[in-house]
């Protein structure tokens, strides 16, 4: 698992997606080029749990304190990506 960086910056929600993409990629082995950022992840058979820790890592990876259910809120990677990087300025996500 990739770490934030330690002066903590703010990613923008393109390198959110990306991320996220990534992310998805060692997950299922669907290369990144090939994710949909507007469909469902549970369309690539990410189950509310599996969700739930990406959630937990992507919070890890960007230093801060959302709720790991957040992936299940925002279920696409464009949602997820902007609802992070409002979580990241502080705006309620």
């Amino acid at each position: 698992m990739q770490t934030a960086d330690s002066n903590n910056a703010t990613r923008s929600p393109h390198e959110i997606e990306a991320w996220i993409a990534g992310a998805l990629e060692r997950r299922i082995g669907t290369p990144v080029a090939e994710i949909d950022r507007d469909l469902e992840l549970n369309a690539y058979g990410l189950d509310s749990v599996e969700a739930v820790i990406l959630g937990g890592e992507i919070a890890d990876w960007l230093g801060i304190d959302v709720d790991p259910a957040i992936v299940i809120e925002h279920p696409t990677v464009a949602r997820l990506g902007r609802a992070l990087a409002a979580a990241q300025a502080g705006a309620p996500y």
